[in-house]
């Protein structure tokens, strides 16, 4: 171009003839004024956890989705025409892992997005965070049940590895957007001050049940328990993945009853309740149905919080 002669301006609605030094000037400022990372990162995360803490460390520079929300069994989804579409145009996979949302591989294989494949920067296993308990030793077969080989899969369920999990959500967002990680350390640290800050009251509350037998239908809420020093007595299920048997029940009763503090009998809300709760009618317990994901417009410590209270019956 030869900058001695006059050009038209290349901005919508100006017809106007602008002289070249000028034109010069306002491409300058113009490009000057646009972010190298203008684009927020598109994140699919696989469930309303997830979701919610990659939301609360990536903030305005992030554009989160869950394939799945609230308090949903993740062993029984069924991959939709949607999920494929999401998954495709995502720069980051977040998943749960430890075999617990194996429906999202057929994802990655029908979206075909490089950018997700396991081996790249925008595949993340927030499992990789985190301590595995219950993971199974000796030799697993069909007849011990729905066993995970990699350990309880519900760590989400639990304030201290949440906290592990925003970690690894911001190291791998610096990654993928280096120009934000100012911002993302910040709301990596609020997000953490939000859960710090709250579990003296957790404890305080959950203190409450050291002599209260908890039984629970499924393994959900093993890791929450673990951070406030507490376990299930018992569970429903006579090994995993298999629904309560009226011989198992009638066990749990005999074992239960006769130890005469006040019981606690806790079901996630898709599972069947009606011998749950006549369980717990019969040796007079308290039947309750607790979360297992964050709802839509909870934070994380939002989520906590209702659990705590649910669990100790304290507000």
């Amino acid at each position: 171009m030869c900058f001695n002669k006059r050009f038209r301006s290349v901005i919508p609605g100006l017809r106007s003839v602008i002289p070249a030094k000028a034109g010069i000037h306002i491409l300058t400022l113009l490009l000057v004024a646009t972010p190298l990372h203008a684009k927020a990162l598109n994140v699919v995360a696989t469930s309303s956890d997830l979701a919610t803490i990659a939301q609360a460390v990536g903030g305005s520079h992030v554009k989160v989705h869950a394939l799945v929300r609230g308090s949903t069994d993740l062993h029984s989804i069924v991959p939709k025409p949607s999920m494929v579409v999401q998954v495709r145009n995502a720069d980051l996979l977040l998943r749960i892992g430890m075999y617990q949302d194996g429906w999202v591989n057929s994802l990655i294989q029908t979206a075909r997005n490089p950018k997700v494949f396991p081996d790249k920067m925008g595949y993340l296993d927030a499992s990789t965070a985190i301590t595995a308990l219950d993971v199974p030793t000796g030799n697993i077969d069909g007849g011990k049940g729905d066993i995970h080989i990699a350990g309880n899969p519900h760590y989400w369920i639990s304030p201290l590895n949440a906290i592990k999990i925003a970690g690894l959500v911001y190291d791998h967002l610096v990654r993928l957007d280096p120009t934000h990680h100012t911002q993302f350390l910040e709301n990596l640290n609020a997000f953490k001050a939000s859960v710090t800050i709250k579990m003296p009251e957790w404890e305080n509350k959950m203190s409450l049940l050291r002599d209260t037998p908890i039984v629970s239908y499924h393994s959900t809420w093993r890791y929450f328990l673990n951070d406030f020093g507490l376990f299930a007595v018992a569970k429903l299920e006579p090994i995993p993945g298999v629904p309560p048997t009226a011989k198992h029940i009638e066990f749990l009763q005999n074992t239960i009853k006769p130890i005469g503090h006040a019981t606690k009998v806790i079901i996630a809300p898709y599972y069947n309740r009606n011998m749950a709760a006549s369980f717990a009618a019969n040796i007079q317990a308290d039947f309750i149905v607790a979360p297992t994901s964050v709802e839509d417009g909870q934070s994380y410590a939002n989520f906590i919080d209702s659990l705590v209270t649910t669990f100790s019956g304290k507000q």
